[in-house]
């Protein structure tokens, strides 16, 4: 469990916890204390954790938190993941400070980085990546009144853009597919006022008219 300034670890399903945070984490190595915000584990690997932590970028653990490395140094996203079918690849997303875009992808483990938003400039967002159950190329993602599709492993990007629709303009912060049928998707986010949800049974192409809550 991962809370500001504090990596904890339960060893009785959440009853009780330790403190385990290493002193890296309280100081930053910059004498500054850090925000954790994110944790995520490999898929295939349980002892390998990435963490990610504001203002001082993304860590990795092949231990399962006793040792730390850090992958990098600038990227400062909002979401963190592996690919499930190739934990190799690792991307960053969300948006910076002026509100534009933030996708950076690692195709060696965090080694090096690739900096691959959908557009060249602009201001939008990139947020959780969903990932096709049975095609480890096709990625699908939302952003702000905007649906990202890829083909080759978010080298290159297909837009659909409801920005003025009035319909689908909203902030498409969640993506899943269906685990019984990989052409149905779902998009969930959020406008002023309400949460939305829409659906594709064409694996992303078009999408329905989103059914809204208050």
């Amino acid at each position: 469990l991962v809370s500001n300034h504090y990596f904890l670890l339960s060893h009785d399903g959440g009853n009780t916890y330790e403190d385990v945070t290493p002193d890296k984490f309280y100081m930053g190595e910059a004498a500054s204390i850090m925000t954790l915000t994110r944790l995520v584990q490999h898929p295939t690997d349980p002892n390998t954790l990435l963490v990610l932590s504001d203002p001082w970028g993304i860590y990795q653990s092949p231990d399962f938190g006793q040792t730390w490395n850090r992958l990098t140094y600038e990227i400062v996203p909002e979401h963190i993941g592996y690919h499930p079918l190739n934990p190799k690849i690792i991307y960053a997303s969300g948006e910076d400070e002026y509100f534009s875009w933030v996708l950076n992808i690692s195709y060696d483990s965090g080694l090096t980085w690739q900096y691959n938003p959908p557009y060249s400039s602009g201001d939008n967002c990139v947020n959780r990546i969903a990932f096709h159950p049975t095609d480890p190329d096709r990625w699908i993602v939302g952003g702000s009144g905007v649906v990202y599709t890829s083909d080759d492993n978010g080298h290159t990007w297909d837009i659909q853009d409801f920005s003025g629709d009035g319909l689908r303009d909203g902030l498409w912060a969640f993506t899943a597919y269906d685990s019984n049928n990989s052409d149905i998707v779902y998009m969930a986010g959020r406008t002023s006022d309400k949460i939305e949800i829409m659906c594709s049974t064409d694996g992303g192409k078009t999408w329905s008219v989103p059914q809204t809550e208050p």
